[in-house]
């Protein structure tokens, strides 16, 4: 009953046991993977990236290739991505791919990988994973959110016509997908970078109208906003980013929206504007992560809008949102500007200590003690504010010129040292000042000479301010009158007073003419000295009618002087003591005089000139034409009507007189105006007498009138002068206002002389802003006379409105300069337009048949043919037309239509034609009737009329049915033909086929020498990629690596990498290694693995890795490499079997003895003692 257990029963009671211990093993294992993956992904929703990653990592460690490890790795990459370490999360994405072959959300790895790529500006890299994607997963979820992602990276390499090719594509292919909105976001954005802008236009209005809903359409309005801004200014872009505004806008997009046009009112100055926008900001999105950057522009306003108290109060609500904010600082100051406007200096200095403790961003520190010198220069300590404003002087933040304008100001009104002051001032002239901040400079200039009575150095630097480009008209208007002033009242012409005194005494010697001396010392000390009391003094004793006159006008002058000082008390004296005088001449009855001085005295004590007095200067002409003051009141009259009435103007400006009555720069003035008028009428030569008479004062400063001079000269005839004087203008006035005009009209004149390369350059210094399509018309025009058919496209492609022709020819540049595809767009939307143009369809036609898409080509030529009918001897081109298209109905197999054709159009060819079907017509045999094709090759080769080029080609395609036929000798020596043409394609083409076939007669050399000449002399690289992969194949089978990394080096000289195939690179980066040069192999091996389809392969390739850097002596890194053989490609145990091998010897050269044993005893295990790999690691082991 109770029997002994047989030794089975015993066996199989162990066994049961052993199988519950392992289901009990592996149920607590999963339970604790399970429990560090939950608790890892808790961590990770809670943000607590860097405590998830160790979570994470024990689950990889624990179980390496479970799928629990497959999302902890993922989450891994997703946490490192979060921490924006992206070259951690790119390595942990990629681990990813690559340890897991049959990865089941690959699809959502790529997508993240892509992303990170992008984030490291790894565009080149992001392409290739979303083509990965696109390739492999094209209905993916994920692939369809990398499209944007793909997109993007092409606008940040500049390539924009991939951009608009793909997102065509994208656009068709995925028509409903919700990612379509953002495809034609960056595809609006290439057509405007791409100088397309209706198509950008069009794009953005279809965004709008179709996808309204979505936030592409948000983001549209951002773009347009930009594109408003850059084409008509931030006046119009306010304008319409205000109406955006006023519709329902998400919060997501009215945030940014907002505050861009905030900013665009601070530009505008319109502080009131952004103070409103930044309020409902600020109340709307109060827990916004720019809360404080709102805040600071609100208080920004505030201070320009004198809201100091309201900004003081409103600190005790924003306080707490400065409290861990990089720029409380720059809010403290602020306050500190606040708390200074209420006059409150001690708690402005508190907020600026304070300030001081909150950072240590030595440019805020400037700010600070920038803003500490302006309260002590407020509070009066003005020495203390001095060396302040000095030591910032020093600092690299500095505003120079304001720091310069305040010291010279304090110098000049505080302390009255006038020569410091004017240095200071001085010093801002000397580099570049924007005009208004020079002109005042020179203005504070001339006044320090003024103060120093140096008036002629005073005038001298009013001098240099270019009044004409002046936009502030107070300051234009200050700076004439300061100048008039000194002029009249202060310049004092010593030299002219000492010549002038010489020659009277001179004069007096030799008549002893007291009067006339007395006259003339008058003369002198009145006009040349300014010195009218001693004058006064000089004519005290003469009563007579001339020397009442002479006091009374130096009373005039003295009358001016004193009103333009606003001396009221001694003005209204010196009237009482003028109206004495014009009394006594009343009485001698010199009603000349009289008049005379009565109207100078109105003119000067009146408020403005008026009609009354134009009327009475009018009436004193008539009544003294010859009297000297009737010029000097024709000025004054031509200078009331100048701006109101140029016709009236111009009639007094004919009439004056270069004398003493007027000064010379108003006679010349007068002149200037003169000639423009005359211009403005069209009466070339009074226009032309008169600037010839101002000539000398005609300058680049007055850039309009040196114009229109040189538009006169021109058409007076004299266009050589005319061209000289328009390039000095166009290369020395800078850009005014009518710089477009000026560029225009002087490269029309070149135009008409022949010289186009003058003209461009010329057009070119016309700024962006300016440029309109007239322009980019012209330009283009202009570089098709010089052949220069890229640039001519390139200007065409910025005009805007294009209307039919311009587009039609912008197809043509396209196409003629080898822009296929675009040329191919072009002629599709032309279609669309206009389809009974049957040049487009000709150049569709063409396009297709250069790109040997012959089906296509052959439809887009039945199109013209059809709609011909027989009335196709008027039609240009049909010849050229008709022959492509039956070569093309030959390639794709449509022998009966295209003998159709020949018959139809046989008259209209040439021999050499005939000869070219017949070429095709063999083609169309290879694949059906060898003997036939080769028999009418034969006959080509032989022809007598045949030209070479036929020849060459049919020698090629003969080679090409002996190489079909193994009939290797007759096919090598018609390639041989072919290569030896001086037609460098076919000659190409040849030495590939000869290098196939001495590669499989194991003529290595000589398959080398073909693949070679290739490589060298391929002019697109189509050939050359070929050439390499082969090149790279033999180098490999013959041990010549050199030659090998050689050819791939002219490769990527040339052409780049981006083409070759995966295979080729791995034959490249094994060449590197035999070579030795061990860091080249690795990197070119890594590049291959991703694009490897053979996963043995891609074993062989990491082993080679970690080959290459065991070869650096780079042994951690080595093992690391080793070991992902066997971990991502163990089914392949040669590969794995001796990566670990080699992991152990590398371990020992790190003099880790433990280490390879422990993976010794593991291939043995592993593989079995019997086995090569497991016996290696036997003798390895006794060996230890």
């Amino acid at each position: 009953m109770f029997a002994v257990q047989s030794e089975h029963d015993f066996r199989l009671m162990g066994g049961c046991k052993m199988r519950r211990v392992l289901i009990l093993t592996f149920f607590l294992l999963t339970v604790t993977l399970s429990a560090d993956l939950s608790f890892g992904k808790d961590l990770f929703n809670d943000r607590l990236y860097e405590e998830a990653i160790v979570e994470f990592e024990k689950v990889v460690a624990d179980a390496p290739t479970s799928d629990a490890a497959q999302e902890a790795i993922f989450l891994i990459g997703k946490s490192y991505e979060a921490r924006k370490l992206f070259g951690r999360s790119e390595n942990s994405f990629i681990k990813l791919i690559e340890g897991f072959p049959g990865l089941s959300f690959k699809d959502e790895v790529l997508h993240n990988l892509a992303v990170v790529q992008f984030d490291q500006q790894k565009y080149n890299k992001t392409i290739e994973t979303c083509e990965l994607l696109l390739n492999r997963y094209p209905l993916s979820e994920w692939t369809r959110a990398s499209l944007a992602l793909y997109l993007e990276s092409f606008y940040e390499l500049g390539e924009y016509n991939q951009i608009i090719i793909k997102a065509k594509k994208f656009e068709r292919n995925y028509e409903k997908d919700k990612n379509i909105p953002d495809v034609l976001l960056i595809l609006a954005r290439a057509y405007f970078a791409d100088n397309i802008p209706e198509e950008g236009r069009s794009t953005l209005k279809k965004i709008t109208a179709e996808f309204g809903n979505f936030n592409a359409a948000w983001k549209a309005v951002e773009l347009e906003a930009e594109l408003e801004e850059q084409s008509s200014g931030i006046a119009k872009a306010s304008e319409l980013l205000a109406a955006k505004l006023t519709e329902d806008v998400p919060r997501t997009f009215e945030e940014p929206l907002r505050y861009k046009l905030a900013e665009y009112y601070r530009s505008l100055n319109r502080y009131d504007l952004a103070y409103n926008e930044l309020k409902k900001l600020i109340d709307k999105f109060d827990s916004s992560a720019d809360l404080d950057k709102y805040i600071l522009f609100y208080s920004n306003c505030q201070l320009h809008l004198n809201k100091a108290d309201e900004l003081v109060k409103d600190r005790t609500n924003f306080n707490k949102v400065f409290r861990e904010s990089s720029l409380k600082s720059d809010y403290l100051l602020n306050i500190s500007k606040a708390y200074l406007l209420m006059s409150e200096t001690s708690k402005a200095k508190a907020q600026i200590d304070d300030a001081r403790k909150a950072t240590n961003d030595l440019h805020t520190l400037y700010k600070c003690d920038r803003l500490y010198a302006d309260i002590l220069l407020n509070e009066g300590k003005i020495a203390m504010a001095l060396d302040s404003y000095k030591l910032l002087l020093n600092s690299s933040f500095a505003d120079q010129n304001d720091l310069l304008m305040v010291l010279g100001d304090i110098y000049y009104d505080k302390f009255s040292q006038f020569s410091a002051a004017r240095k200071y001032f001085q010093r801002i002239t000397t580099g570049y000042t924007e005009p208004v901040l020079l002109a005042k400079a020179y203005f504070k200039i001339a006044q320090c000479y003024e103060q120093q009575a140096k008036y002629n150095e005073a005038i001298e630097e009013l001098n240099q301010v270019n009044l004409e480009d002046l936009p502030d008209e107070g300051l234009k208007e200050k700076i004439e009158n300061r100048r008039n002033y000194l002029i009249r009242f202060k310049q004092k012409d010593f030299g002219n007073a000492f010549n002038s005194l010489m020659q009277t005494l001179l004069t007096y010697s030799e008549n002893g003419n007291k009067q006339k001396m007395q006259n003339e010392l008058v003369k002198i000390m009145a006009d040349d000295l300014k010195e009218y009391d001693k004058t006064l003094q000089l004519l005290k004793g003469d009563n007579t009618s001339e020397g009442l006159y002479t006091k009374a006008k130096l009373y005039l002058k003295m009358i001016a002087k004193l009103k333009a000082e606003s001396n009221t008390a001694t003005l209204f004296a010196k009237i009482s003591d003028l109206n004495g005088l014009i009394d006594k001449l009343k009485t001698l009855k010199k009603n000349e005089w009289v008049d005379e001085i009565e109207l100078k005295k109105m003119l000067i004590t009146a408020v403005d000139m008026d009609e009354v007095l134009v009327g009475k200067m009018e009436t004193f002409i008539i009544n003294y034409p010859a009297a000297s003051a009737a010029n000097e009141f024709r000025f004054l009259i031509f200078d009331f009507y100048k701006n109101s009435n140029p016709e009236k103007a111009a009639e007094f400006a004919q009439n004056l007189l270069n004398d003493d009555s007027i000064m010379e720069e108003n006679y010349f003035a007068a002149k200037i105006f003169l000639a423009e008028y005359f211009y403005e009428q069209n009466e070339n030569d009074k226009a032309l007498q008169n600037y010839q008479i101002a000539e000398s004062y005609i300058n680049v400063f007055k850039p309009d009138v040196y114009f229109h001079y040189a538009v006169i000269l021109n058409e007076s005839g004299q266009s050589e002068t005319a061209e000289q004087k328009l390039a000095f203008l166009v290369n020395n006035a800078g850009n005014y206002r009518n710089f477009a005009g000026v560029i225009d009209y002087y490269s029309d004149l070149l135009r008409k002389n022949g010289k186009f390369d003058i003209a461009i350059k010329a057009q070119l210094m016309l700024p962006d802003e300016q440029r309109s399509d007239m322009f980019w018309q012209k330009l283009s025009s202009d570089y098709l006379e010089l052949n220069d058919k890229e640039n001519a496209k390139f200007a065409i492609m910025h005009i805007v409105e294009k209307d039919y022709p311009i587009l039609f020819l912008l197809g043509q540049l396209q196409f003629e300069t080898g822009e296929l595809e675009m040329a191919k767009y072009t002629f599709g939307e032309l279609v669309k337009q206009n389809k009974n143009d049957l040049k487009n369809h000709e150049y569709l036609g063409d396009i297709a048949f250069l790109q040997e898409e012959y089906l296509l080509s052959a439809q887009e030529y039945k199109i013209i043919i059809d709609k011909l009918g027989n009335n196709f001897a008027d039609y240009e081109g049909i010849k050229e037309l008709a022959l492509q298209n039956i070569i093309a109905l030959y390639r794709v197999q449509n022998r009966p239509k295209a003998e159709t054709l020949t018959k139809k159009f046989k008259n209209l060819f040439s021999a050499e034609e005939i000869n070219d079907i017949e070429l095709n017509r063999a083609v169309y045999h290879s694949k059906t009737d060898k003997k036939k094709a080769e028999k009418i090759l034969s006959g080509l080769i032989k022809g007598k009329n045949v030209s070479v080029p036929t020849k060459i080609k049919s020698y090629f395609w003969r080679g090409v049915i002996y190489l079909e036929q193994n009939k290797l000798d007759e096919a090598a020596a018609d390639f041989s033909t072919v290569a030896g043409s001086i037609d460098q394609k076919m000659s190409n083409e040849a030495h590939l086929k000869l290098g196939t076939i001495t590669f499989s007669q194991e003529k290595y050399r000589e398959a080398l020498d073909h693949y070679y000449t290739v490589i060298e002399n391929d002019e697109d690289g189509k050939l050359a990629f070929d050439a390499a992969r082969n090149f790279a194949f033999v180098c490999k089978t013959i041990e010549e690596w050199q030659k090998a990394i050689m050819a791939y080096e002219i490769i990527i000289e040339r052409w780049g990498d981006q083409e070759l195939e995966a295979s080729t690179l791995f034959d490249i980066a094994f060449c590197h290694y035999r070579d030795k040069k061990y860091a080249n192999a690795a990197e070119m091996f890594a590049r291959a693995i991703p694009l490897l389809t053979e996963n043995e392969l891609k074993a062989e390739a990491q082993y080679w890795i970690g080959e290459s850097y065991f070869g650096q002596e780079l042994y951690e890194t080595a093992v690391s490499e080793f070991l992902k053989v066997g971990y991502n490609y163990s089914e392949y145990v040669q590969w794995a079997a001796s990566a670990e091998l080699k992991a152990g010897e590398a371990y020992l050269r790190m003099n880790k003895i433990e280490k390879a044993r422990r993976i010794y005893e593991r291939i043995i295990e592993k593989y079995g003692r019997s086995s090569q790999w497991g016996s290696e690691a036997a003798k390895r082991l006794e060996n230890l």
